[in-house]
């Protein structure tokens, strides 16, 4: 494995260290869903009958998740995660993370059309 370098980003290592220092490991939050990589195209979610493009559509949701107790289904559409806006699902990726492990949070999603809101508790 010569001239494989992995990278570590700083601010993330400045915001792990405190915890890791103090606890020895880091848990991360945990949803529970696939997402659809990226933004999905303007065309998609037309058919969608969602209102914009911008947000994280989930593909998939895992048995026993926290998405799954919440009600959070195949093809509902997240644009906002607790107070943050979601864009792509990158966006909501790092929403998750930043909330940690066992933060309740309430969603608002897309669904058939319509605008609809879920309360979940983060898992790890």
């Amino acid at each position: 494995a010569q001239g494989i370098g992995f990278a570590i980003p700083i601010d993330e290592v400045k915001s792990i260290l405190p915890v890791l220092e103090k606890d020895g490991s880091i848990q991360r939050a945990y949803l529970g869903v696939g997402l659809y990589p990226g933004r999905i195209p303007p065309r998609a979610a037309d058919e969608l009958g969602l209102p914009t493009s911008k947000g994280a559509l989930i593909v998939n949701v895992l048995e026993n998740s926290a998405a799954a107790k919440a009600g959070l289904q195949e093809y509902d559409f997240v644009t906002k995660f607790g107070s943050r806006e979601i864009d792509s699902d990158a966006t909501l990726r790092r929403a998750i993370e930043d909330a940690g492990v066992g933060s309740d949070i309430v969603v608002e999603f897309f669904r058939d059309g319509k605008k609809r809101t879920a309360k979940l508790s983060l898992g790890c």
